[in-house]
């Protein structure tokens, strides 16, 4: 399973948070949310393999499931704009202690989002799995989200 998550993963990060470091040659937007969808399909079925559902706990599962993922795009997004923003002042050849600042503050805000996020997720999930099927779920969401912060964290330099 993990070299599975890594790979799928991995392919999300490098097209879909980075290229504002590395891509001199644009990507069409119709090729981006072609593979945007197809990675979210990937993904799905690495979950699937790995949750083991009957039928009554995935009518349960798969609508909050979905919601969740609804919920990470909207995090993916913000974290995407916040590479873009840093981005464009690193290219620039400085970042200025404001900027800096204010971006952290955004990076927090987001971090703190997240959390206000999973906290809702694992109340619902509660409800329809048990504890160690929640508990393996959250593994895996958490095993996909280090991958892609541990890539964005090698990609993205330092402030100078």
């Amino acid at each position: 399973m993990d070299k599975l998550i890594r790979a799928v993963m991995a392919t999300v990060l490098a097209l879909a948070l980075v290229p504002a470091f590395a891509q001199t040659k644009p990507v069409s937007t119709d090729t981006m949310q072609i593979l945007r969808e197809k990675l979210k399909g990937d993904k799905k079925v690495v979950v699937a393999l790995n949750m083991d559902l009957n039928e009554a706990e995935g009518k349960g599962f798969w609508p909050i499931y979905d919601e969740y993922q609804k919920d990470l795009e909207k995090i993916n997004k913000r974290t995407a704009d916040l590479l873009r923003r840093y981005a464009r002042e690193y290219g620039a050849g400085d970042v200025k202690n404001d900027e800096g600042r204010q971006m952290i503050e955004e990076l927090m805000d987001i971090e703190a989002d997240e959390l206000r996020r999973k906290r809702a997720i694992v109340a619902k999930l509660n409800k329809v799995l048990s504890g160690k099927k929640m508990a393996r779920y959250m593994q895996i969401e958490q095993k996909i989200r280090a991958v892609v912060k541990y890539e964005i964290a090698d990609a993205v330099p330092l402030v100078r």
